[in-house]
């Protein structure tokens, strides 16, 4: 199972750290809020099944990034929040109620992560290969 330990966290922005096994890198996510804002509200603790998802919005943005077709890692049934997705940022303004994944992390104003390509490909391509042989769940703490 993956999991993800939620660590530091602002106002605005949540730091985590992600482990298959060990350490695989740092997440970032939209701060909590008791009462859910729509793009900065980080989703409730619990366990997500991924998924794969061939359509929308960013599956088309990232197909043609990458010049192939591109499913992105979709974690289902959070309560209260659709379409939340493992993907590319740095910003918590990226996020939208996703988990963006990095490299390394710095605090400004809020938790910026670092390098998110360079950790964001193994993990796409572990999590695709992985679903070919199984069901593959998160489970964010």
């Amino acid at each position: 199972m993956i999991k993800l330990k939620r660590t530091k966290e602002t106002a605005n922005s949540t730091l985590g750290i992600l482990t298959i096994d060990d350490f695989f890198c740092y997440t970032l996510e939209d701060g909590k809020r008791e009462k859910k804002e729509f793009g900065k509200t980080r989703i409730p603790e619990g366990i997500y099944e991924i998924k794969l998802r061939k359509e929308g919005t960013l599956y088309k943005k990232y197909s043609e990034r990458f010049h192939k077709p591109h499913p992105m890692l979709w974690l289902q049934n959070v309560p209260n929040f659709e379409y939340v997705y493992l993907h590319i940022g740095n910003l918590v303004s990226e996020t939208n109620g996703c988990v963006l994944v990095g490299d390394s992390y710095v605090l400004k104003e809020d938790y910026e992560l670092k390098d998110s390509l360079k950790v964001y490909i193994p993990l796409h391509d572990l999590i695709v290969f992985l679903l070919k042989k199984e069901k593959v769940f998160i489970e964010i703490s």
